[in-house]
């Protein structure tokens, strides 16, 4: 969700690989600053339209998947997301029309991480934490969209889903992921 410290988590577990990792890790995310992804938040800001974002999303991913996810796993190196497929599924799933299997089908070619982090807060305190920042974008960030993302999410339990408590203090969160991560080290 919004505001959950998805970022504040992707760096510090970002940090945390770079020293206790075999290689550098790669921190992405979607969607990219790459035309596709420019694409999809200015078409957002015109209008939310679950077909015409899809068709970009996955171009977008795509693309990612092509010029640094792919390249990045072939060596060897950690490849950490702010925001991917799950992210897709419940983002634009809560949009009318929006089928979060479909899209998951949708993304079936692109790989799929051995550890998926979804920090949950309700959509009010994600809100909070963003307004506070001053960053509110009002096609994704409100209240009730949030809350049907929220639903999503909750239904959702692909393989690899780890769900951690938002309201938790940072380090602790930090510690849950970086346990995670460490036993999947130990099993490469």
């Amino acid at each position: 969700m919004d505001g959950a410290g998805k970022s504040t988590q992707a760096g510090r577990l970002a940090a945390w690989l770079a020293k206790n990792g075999r290689l550098a890790p790669i921190l992405l995310k979607e969607p990219t600053s790459g035309p596709f992804g420019r694409q999809v938040r200015e078409r957002a800001r015109q209008g939310r339209n679950l077909a015409a974002e899809m068709e970009i999303l996955i171009k977008d991913r795509a693309e990612d998947v092509e010029l640094n996810i792919a390249p990045a796993l072939a060596e060897g190196r950690a490849v950490l997301m702010d925001r991917y497929i799950l992210s897709t599924a419940a983002y634009q799933g809560a949009l009318p029309g929006g089928d979060p299997e479909a899209i998951l089908a949708a993304n079936a070619n692109f790989p799929w991480p051995d550890a998926t982090f979804l920090i949950e807060v309700e959509p009010s305190e994600g809100l909070g934490r963003v307004g506070r920042r001053g960053q509110i974008e009002a096609a994704f960030e409100n209240a009730p969209y949030l809350s049907k993302v929220k639903e999503v999410y909750d239904r959702l339990n692909p393989p690899g889903l780890v769900r951690l408590n938002g309201m938790a203090p940072p380090d602790e969160v930090h510690a849950k992921i970086t346990q995670v991560v460490a036993d999947l080290m130990a099993s490469f």
